[in-house]
This record gives C-alpha cells, structure tokens and sequence, in this order.
C-alpha cells in the first residue's frame, strides 16, 4: 500500500496553536488542523528556542519555540531527548514535524530539528511577511513546500535569483532578504540554499551572496 507523502506547511504560529486537532477515519490518517481549507498535517517551522525542559529521568523533553507571532512546545520522548540538550535558549533552530493536541496544547512531535543560521529566520518572516502580511492581522494565508523527498524549487525562481543577483551585485554581493523581497512567488528560500549547495552562488559575507565567477 502506497503510504501518501504529506506536504510540510510554512505558516505563522498564532495560526495553528488554537485550532482543533482532528483525525479522520482510516489506519493510516493523519491527525491535522484544518486552516483555509487545507488539511495540515505537518509544518515546517523557522523559529527561536525561548524554554526547553528535560525530566531528571531523561525520559521526556520540550522545546518551546516562537517564531514572532505565537509559541508552540516540541515535545520529545525517550532516544530522541538527546535533540533537547543540543540546542540552548536563543538558538535559531528549523524544524519539520507532525501536529498533535494533549489536554488543551497543541503540540509538534519533530520529524527532526536543528540548529539553524539565525539569518533564515530573518529571511522566513521577510517571506510571510512579502507574501501574506504581518503575523498581527488574524487572517494569515499559508505558504507551503513538499517536503525534500518530493522534489526541489523550479528552475524559473532559481533563474530569476541568479538574474537579479546579475543585475544588484555592485560588487559586494546582494542582501538575501532583498532577493525575498523582489521575487514574488516561489520558495526563495529553498532556491537560495540549494544554488549555494550546489556552488552556483556563495556567500562573500554573511546574509549576501554573489554568482560563482
């Protein structure tokens, strides 16, 4: 049985910690919030570590993030405690994960979660902010990726990246956050990251990037 890949949903805080959880019939379902008519199920999440606990057991562990609109708790059992201890309090971290409710709390258990370069979360909000808006206003539209397996970025956004890198490099290299903010649609983010894995583009100092050559 083909088990159906769920997309990893981009979206501010304050827009999932008070919905209801819900799980529909089947073995295999999922447990989502409904939001704007999507069903999400899983969230990719940019955001800092503002309090993390571990039991003197070393059993169970959380890590409550905020990323500028809301706070949500990651919570982790057993084995996977160890994530808690590496990550402190300020730490940007990115994490993948899958949405749950106990009690009155919604929750994420993490797919996985890591320390991340604080600029992404500059870069994150630019991207919400650009597409839908300040997290203050109640409505929030969601921005959504597939999760890695699925597929990367089209070539028209990395395009557009090296274009205007092309055209804005006065020879220090161009602002990230201004290529966020020029680019209208895509996953900028993700077009950035994967051109500078694969040595397209590099970073003469942090939070810019210039073309290879």
């Amino acid at each position: 049985m083909e088990i159906k890949r769920h997309v990893a949903y981009k979206v501010w805080l304050k827009e999932i910690i008070n919905q209801e959880v819900k799980r529909d019939e089947g073995e295999f379902s999922p447990y989502y919030v409904l939001f704007q008519d999507k069903k999400i199920s899983k969230l990719n999440i940019i955001a800092t570590v503002v309090e993390k606990y571990v039991n003197n057991e070393k059993t169970y562990g959380s890590v409550t993030l905020d990323d500028g609109s809301g706070m949500i708790r990651i919570k982790l059992w057993h084995s996977d405690v160890k994530v808690v201890e590496q990550v402190e309090l300020g730490d940007i971290v990115i994490v993948v994960g899958r949405v749950r409710r106990s009690g009155r709390e919604n929750y994420i258990i993490p797919d996985f979660m890591k320390k991340y370069d604080p600029l992404w979360l500059k870069i994150r909000q630019a991207e919400l902010i650009k597409l839908y808006g300040s997290p203050e206003p109640k409505q929030v539209q969601i921005v959504y990726e597939t999760i890695a397996e699925e597929g990367s970025v089209t070539g028209s956004v990395r395009q557009e990246i090296l274009n205007l890198i092309d055209k804005m490099d006065k020879g220090n290299g161009v602002d990230m956050i201004e290529l966020v903010e020029n680019i209208p649609d895509g996953d900028v983010e993700e077009a950035i990251q994967e051109l500078l894995a694969e040595g397209e583009i590099f970073n003469p100092k942090p939070g810019k990037v210039k073309l290879i050559g």
